[in-house]
């Protein structure tokens, strides 16, 4: 059986647990997958269950993306990249982060088969934040990053002409927050 889970605060709406039961079942594979909705101050505390072998990985979401980094002894290249940890496993008796955001994301940009270059606009500047913005790097695209506490503001993407694509990495419009985004379609 494997032991896995989700770290994040103010998570329990979270569907994760039954999304991974259910593509472990559909893979033969036995799965027991938790949401720890914990506070900063106990982050260590259960990252150390992956260090100890009582979890066998767990994922990262918000806030926490960027606060883990301090507690795994090594990065992925990709997570050395952005800046950010989404998934941390034991491999040799090391923690090791990684973002399979930016596997994830490429594939869904590929899938609908978007490649826009210019006037893209990222809402949000966390841990999915960083993952896009690398990818947009990657693909040469000229982006602005959106958010409250940035340079660009909202009300500076209301004066804006063109807009080929948007792209909302904040937590506004998810199932803990339903029926608002953080934009209008106007």
């Amino acid at each position: 059986m494997y032991k896995l889970g989700l770290m994040g605060s103010n998570i329990k709406y979270s569907y994760s647990k039954y999304i991974q039961e259910y593509l472990g079942k559909t893979n033969n594979l036995e799965v027991n997958y938790e949401i720890f909705d914990v506070s900063e101050n106990d982050m260590a505390d259960i990252i150390n269950l992956v260090r100890n072998k009582s979890l066998d990985g767990i994922n990262v979401t918000i806030p926490y993306k960027e606060k883990v980094i301090k507690y795994l002894d090594k990065l992925t290249d990709d997570a050395k990249k952005i800046g950010a940890v989404n998934t941390i496993y034991l491999s040799d008796g090391m923690l090791i982060g990684d973002n399979t955001d930016l596997y994830g994301f490429s594939k869904m940009m590929d899938m609908y088969n978007i490649n826009f270059k210019d006037n893209v606009f990222v809402l949000g500047s966390g841990g999915a934040s960083k993952t896009i913005q690398c990818y947009l790097n990657n693909n040469n695209c000229s982006y602005k990053v959106v958010s409250r506490t940035n340079g660009y503001t909202y009300k500076d993407l209301d004066n804006e002409n063109i807009i080929n694509l948007i792209i909302n990495a904040t937590p506004v419009g998810s199932t803990n927050i339903p029926n608002m985004m953080p934009v209008s379609a106007n």
